[in-house]
């Protein structure tokens, strides 16, 4: 069938901002390809480590590119 755009939720504070955010996951989207069935297999395992997932975003948004090394203890704590 092909690769299909599907949306996920970006909190935007005006339209330009979300104008920006369009772009840069218009260019993820071309570096990144995500298989349906690898998504929809491991979608228990997201929703399993829903907590840490966030931990992990929110250590990188806080500390920047720098503190990639501090979310290698978060992302043991998987479970599968």
């Amino acid at each position: 069938m092909g690769f299909k755009r599907l949306n996920i939720a970006v909190n935007c504070k005006d339209d330009n901002e979300q104008k920006q955010a369009q772009t840069i996951l218009d260019e993820l989207s071309n570096i990144l390809r995500i298989e349906a069935s690898d998504l929809i297999n491991h979608a228990p395992m997201f929703k399993k480590n829903q907590t840490i997932i966030r931990q992990i975003f929110t250590t990188i948004r806080k500390g920047g590119i720098k503190s990639i090394a501090s979310v290698i203890p978060l992302a043991m704590q998987f479970k599968k």
